[in-house]
């Protein structure tokens, strides 16, 4: 996030929209939703999709960590959405996809932003 915040311009667009760590870790079985590891268990995985297709290594981050990174980027919020997108193995109870959009906001609006936060804690 922190390499989107220096890449952009001021008041820039970050868009992302990815994967539900929920989805990364739960699995339909006869019908119902089944964990294959904690959520928050975030070791890293070695994941081999598919045939012919070496193997990567993945880390499923919480949706709490990567939204916590946008802001402590400098970024501010404007939309975090949840939604399933049909899948034929998924399961339609949980999302499986998420979408955030933050705007880069200038030095100025950051230092204001800062203080407006120290007020509500104190």
């Amino acid at each position: 996030m922190k390499n989107a915040w220096k890449v952009l311009g001021r008041c820039g667009r970050l868009i992302v929209s990815d994967f539900h760590p929920l989805s990364l870790i739960t699995e339909l079985k006869n019908g119902k939703v089944t964990f294959r590891k904690s959520h928050f268990d975030q070791s890293p995985e070695v994941c081999k999709p598919r045939e012919n297709v070496p193997p990567s290594v993945e880390f499923v981050w919480k949706l709490s960590d990567i939204i916590n990174s946008a802001i402590q980027a400098g970024f501010r919020l404007d939309r975090v959405e949840e939604f399933y997108v049909d899948e034929p193995d998924g399961a339609p109870f949980i999302p499986n996809n998420f979408l955030l959009v933050a705007t880069k906001e200038s030095a100025d609006q950051l230092i204001e932003s800062k203080r407006s936060a120290r007020k509500l804690s104190a």
